[in-house]
């Protein structure tokens, strides 16, 4: 029998989660180690399927884009690196079910990967209980690294009520004077927009409202009409992957930035290839752009480039940089011992695609700058969509709020 028909008998016999291992098998992203002592496998329970796919999808890419390299240079500690990938579906039960299989059936203890911080949320409080750890590269709520705070998870990435901070920073400034908000309906947005209220109270600016809108959204009507009756200078968005994909496009049908400011907690390159038009002049905050200038970051997008013929997104960014941090409290500790790990991981400070940052020891939040970007058409830029334009970058220890505190 030939490798493809065993591989099609294979397929037809699985359905769910399982589905999406045999596809990462065959991809190259969890084969089977020869020996445990010569693999370290890392559990990748993330969102491949749905509104979030694509992100889940794009951490994935990085992954065994990031392996291909350090696996090249001999390893961590000589030990070769293998994902195991399941898809959540986006879906805070299937994300504890999963986990903790790979845990107990698979001895899996280091965990990356996680989109929807509804999902992070529910594995982070059993992360003790398993034995393991988590080291984020996405999920964006303040929750996880303050209320919900748990000492066996880590993130290395920006959360959202941080781009929350930056913007209304930027907005200080600005000659705009009143803000409606919205936000997907989950934690993630409900904390952003949460953030954006208090930081624009702060600097002494109208907050008219907001709204909330499911996950995976297709018709935005209602919701664009509601907006534009409440007559605001700016409307503040927290929606990511296909929904933020949806808004923008339906955004511009309504040409609703001829009416306010559009403004972001996440650009991201999805969107604004998406929906050029619905995005043009969108300022926003920017967790990781390509044309973050510090030598690190200007090789990784070279390399990149070269290999896949595009510039890497945020989650390329943003999951290579949670990597760097797993990788070097690896070698800190000379060990892949969870204790040893998390031991090394505290007030870790390592030079990043963004810098010199450190994974603080007080609430394992990695300290990042706020990068403020304005999505504008730039002849010879090569792209046929809007481009992000840095227009400022806010220090890390200012884009960083206080110790397990969201905002």
């Amino acid at each position: 029998m030939s490798k493809k028909t065993k591989f099609s008998g294979l397929l037809r016999r699985t359905t769910g989660g399982a589905l999406a291992a045999v596809i990462a098998m065959a991809s190259g992203w969890a084969a089977m180690p020869a020996s445990a002592a010569e693999v370290l496998r890392v559990g990748v329970p993330t969102n491949l399927t749905g509104a979030a796919g694509s992100i889940g999808q794009d951490a994935v890419d990085e992954m065994n884009y990031w392996a291909e390299r350090v696996n090249a240079a001999g390893g961590i500690l000589g030990q070769q690196v293998e994902f195991v990938v399941r898809d959540t579906q986006g879906q805070p039960a299937n994300a504890v079910r999963l986990t903790k299989e790979m845990v107990e059936k698979d001895g899996i203890k280091v965990f990356l990967g996680i989109v929807r911080s509804s999902e992070a949320i529910a594995v982070s409080a059993k992360l003790e209980e398993w034995g393991a750890i988590h080291i984020s590269s996405i999920n964006g709520s303040g929750a996880l690294t303050s209320t919900e705070y748990s000492p066996n998870f880590f993130r290395a990435n920006t959360t959202g009520p941080m781009g929350a901070r930056v913007v209304a920073a930027y907005l200080k400034a600005a000659d705009l004077d009143s803000f409606f908000a919205m936000g997907e309906d989950y934690s993630w947005g409900r904390g952003s927009v949460a953030a954006f209220k208090e930081n624009i109270a702060a600097i002494g600016k109208e907050y008219t409202g907001e709204v909330f809108v499911p996950s995976g959204t297709t018709d935005f009507s209602t919701y664009i009409t509601k907006v534009r009756r409440a007559g605001s200078d700016g409307l503040y968005v927290a929606l990511a992957g296909a929904t933020a994909n949806t808004f923008f496009e339906q955004a511009a049908q309504f040409r609703l930035s001829d009416q306010m400011q559009l403004l972001t907690e996440l650009v991201n390159m999805s969107a604004l290839s998406a929906s050029p038009e619905g995005t043009e002049g969108l300022v926003g905050g920017m967790r990781y752009v390509y044309s973050f200038d510090t030598d690190a970051n200007n090789a990784y997008v070279k390399a990149f480039k070269a290999k896949f013929g595009k510039l890497p997104n945020t989650w390329h960014g943003e999951t290579e940089q949670a990597l760097q941090f797993l990788q070097a409290a690896i070698e800190k500790a000379g060990s892949t011992d969870i204790e040893a790990i998390k031991a090394a991981m505290s007030d870790l400070t390592i030079d990043t695609l963004k810098g010199h940052l450190t994974m603080r020891a007080c609430d394992n939040q990695a300290t990042n700058p706020g990068i403020i970007v304005q999505a504008k058409t730039v002849e010879g830029s090569g792209f046929d969509h809007p481009v992000p334009v840095v227009l400022s970058v806010i220090p890390p220890e200012q884009a960083t709020p206080a110790c397990r505190k969201s905002n």
